[in-house]
Formats: structure tokens, sequence, C-alpha cells
């Protein structure tokens, strides 16, 4: 089964605090013994093409965001045949549910406010290894710099800013 912990694809790179309903109904599975155990394995995935690039501007000057919806999402089949540029996919270290709740402290399997806890940690666990796992791409590099130098800045600035930066 595969989630995404944030309940969303952050469009910004920034991470998002993680939500809980899947998490939830995946732990509750183990603790109320329907299942013997769950393995969550992290794993992020960056790249340096920014998808949103021809309309995420616009949505800062304040235009609303397109809605997504089922046409959009196929006439965006299209993007799959993209140049995404480098891609780097990182896996976290897995967790197991019953040995994270163990491990924890918790008694999980009958106390509920033990269990609430548990899931809630696990989320931001999860969070913490898929960012351990991230790669900063040079796209997110170059955005910094040009954000911290809103006046301007000349292209040789920017090389060596940016050569700087990945001493």
């Amino acid at each position: 089964m595969e989630f995404f912990i944030e309940g969303a694809r952050s469009r910004t790179g920034k991470t998002l605090n993680p939500k809980f309903g899947l998490l939830s109904i995946v732990s509750d599975a183990v603790f109320d013994k329907k299942i013997p155990n769950a393995t969550i394995l992290p794993i992020t995935i960056n790249y340096e093409k920014v998808l949103e690039a021809d309309t995420y501007p616009y949505e800062l000057l304040g235009e609303e965001k397109v809605k997504e919806s089922l046409i959009r999402v196929i006439k965006a089949l299209k993007i799959l045949s993209t140049n995404f540029g480098r891609i780097h996919v990182g896996f976290g270290k897995m967790i197991s549910v019953k040995e994270w709740s163990k491990n924890q402290g918790l008694d999980s399997y009958e106390n509920m406010r033990d269990r609430k806890k548990a899931v809630e940690t696990l989320g931001y666990e999860v969070a913490f290894r898929l960012i351990e796992e991230m790669v900063v791409m040079p796209t997110g590099i170059v955005s910094s710099l040009l954000l911290m130098n809103r006046r301007g800045i000349t292209e040789d600035q920017l090389i060596k800013r940016f050569e700087w930066v990945l001493k």
C-alpha cells in the first residue's frame, strides 16, 4: 500500500505536517490484531524540474489555484514523457509498527490514548526519515538565492554564490 504521509504533495518543497488518517488505519489493523505487523518504508523522490513552474508564480500573486480534476490528470499524462532532469529516490530506514509502539513504551493494544500517541509519534518519525533522505536540488538552491536577492543579481554573482553554497 502506498500513501503520502503529508496528505498531499508539497508544491514548494516545504515539508508539511503528517496526516494521521491512513497511518491510523494501518496501525489499528496491527493493534487490533487483524494483521501481525506492518512495516513502513519511507521513500522520497526529488527531481530538478518544478512541475508548477508555469502556474505557481500566478498563485503567489493572488490568482486562485487551478482545481485538480480527472480531466486535468488525463491531459497531464504527457508530462510523464517530460525530462525532469536528475531524479533522486531515497529510501529511509524501515519502521515496524509493532516494534515502534513497544520501543516507545506504549500499550497501543489496550490503551486508546497510547494508541493515538503511537500513531502521532510514528507519523512524525516517518516525516523525519523522509527529510533525512531528501536531496537539495540545484533548482532549489538557485530559487533560494534569487529570493534572497529580490533587488536583482547578476549572472556572475549568482554563479559565485551557487558555487559557495555547494562548498
